[in-house]
């Protein structure tokens, strides 16, 4: 049986999805939260103990919600619990366990109805804020491969003793294994361990990516943007020298780990780094594109998330994304928060939200084609940029404070 009109459907219950809550909430807004699992919190629920956040804490805690006993980089327990605490001091309404199977858009009645695994909703908005983490690509060429596949994460039971593991993939997640298998002596007790990467990454000083993130501010990132780009890339080059590899790569935001572990294991013998990407395999043996091959009991997939919203028919969002970032032209009344990456993204999601919230309420307008238009000339992706947008790395404050002007915040 279908649940009586809302003005506001949320999908997700992470931070973004808490941040649209918020404004809904204190708007006057009938909204809910549709969160799959049984706990806010979004990716973090599935982090290893050993995870931390590699931004300030500054940077990523809600604006108006302070917790004076977080560390400056806090540990995943630590978020969850700040998490949970933000959920149960605005007593959020939220339906868990519930996951989105469709979303439809009746024209003629101006409604979204909403069909998850257990009951329906409708609504006259929707907001999209279930983030990118949540399916794994798959990785071609293992149909015959006789082991064992696994996303692994924290609530992994495989063994590991005495096994020859493959990951697939050499990013952020791929480091947070390898951190907690280190930590925990697990990773001497492996037999074998190989990482099977395509593109290379430039893995920066822990310390060094703190203390940076320590000056992330509009001014500072202003003189990161004036400055000469040589001069960047060759101090960015120091530190990965200082690491021990330099990647054969061009630099960008997207490939910059803050992390030198993988580096220090392949220093110490305890890893072989492989450059390219699986082939085929038959029964426990693994040919790699460049001819090499690996006999494995284990593949564990850290090769990235799919991009594609399955409920929405959306391949891939950020191609999609519009104005502000979280509008797609052809998906009426419905809008994507947090779904922008920025050095100042949790406040770029309580500004897309107070801004949304506006249009729900009918305090601002929908944006006309001009004003869309100038936005796209501004925001156009530079060369080399695989988004349709540039990321709002140096222009996320700025981004900030024009649609707070609008919200007259």
């Amino acid at each position: 049986m279908n649940a009586s009109i809302r003005e506001l459907v949320i999908i997700g219950g992470g931070i973004s999805g808490m941040c649209m809550a918020l404004e809904a909430k204190k708007s006057g807004i009938d909204y809910v939260i549709i969160e799959a699992s049984n706990n806010v919190g979004g990716v973090w629920n599935g982090a290893f103990n050993t995870s931390r956040l590699q931004t300030h804490w500054k940077n990523y805690k809600f604006n108006n919600y302070n917790n004076s006993n977080k560390l400056e980089f806090p540990f995943s327990g630590e978020i969850l619990e700040y998490l949970n605490d933000f959920n149960k001091h605005n007593s959020f309404n939220i339906c868990f366990n519930t996951r989105v199977i469709k979303c439809e858009y009746d024209k003629d009645r101006s409604i979204w109805n909403v069909e998850t695994n257990n009951k329906s909703f409708q609504s006259k908005y929707l907001s999209v804020c279930s983030g990118y983490y949540s399916v794994p690509r798959e990785i071609e060429g293992l149909s015959r491969f006789t082991g064992k596949i696994i996303n692994y994460n924290k609530f992994s039971k495989i063994g590991l003793k005495n096994k020859k593991i493959l990951i697939v993939g050499n990013g952020a997640s791929c480091v947070d294994v390898l951190r907690y298998w280190k930590e925990t002596g697990t990773i001497d007790e492996i037999a074998s361990l190989d990482i099977s990467y395509t593109r290379d990454k430039y893995f920066l000083n822990t310390f060094f990516a703190r203390l940076i993130s320590l000056f992330v501010n509009k001014y500072f990132l202003k003189f990161l943007k004036i400055i000469p780009r040589w001069f960047l890339i060759i101090l960015i080059y120091s530190f990965c020298k200082f690491n021990g590899r330099i990647p054969d790569e061009k630099f960008s935001a997207n490939n910059v780990v803050a992390s030198g572990l993988i580096t220090q294991l392949e220093k110490e013998g305890k890893i072989r780094y492989i450059k390219s990407p699986v082939a085929c395999a038959r029964g426990n043996l693994v040919l790699f594109t460049k001819g090499v091959v690996g006999e494995y009991d284990i593949i564990i997939n850290k090769c990235g998330f799919n991009k594609n919203i399955d409920f929405l028919n959306i391949e891939n969002v950020d191609k999609e994304l519009g104005f502000n970032f979280c509008l797609i032209d052809s998906i009426p009344r419905c809008a994507f928060i947090g779904f922008a990456p920025s050095s100042n993204w949790t406040r770029v999601a309580e500004a897309q939200s107070k801004w949304w919230v506006g249009i729900v309420k009918g305090s601002i307008e929908i944006p006309d084609n001009n004003e869309r238009i100038l936005f796209y000339k501004k925001y156009l992706k530079n060369e080399g940029d695989n988004r349709e947008f540039n990321d709002l790395t140096y222009e996320s404050f700025e981004f900030v404070e024009t649609l707070l002007k609008k919200c007259n915040v």
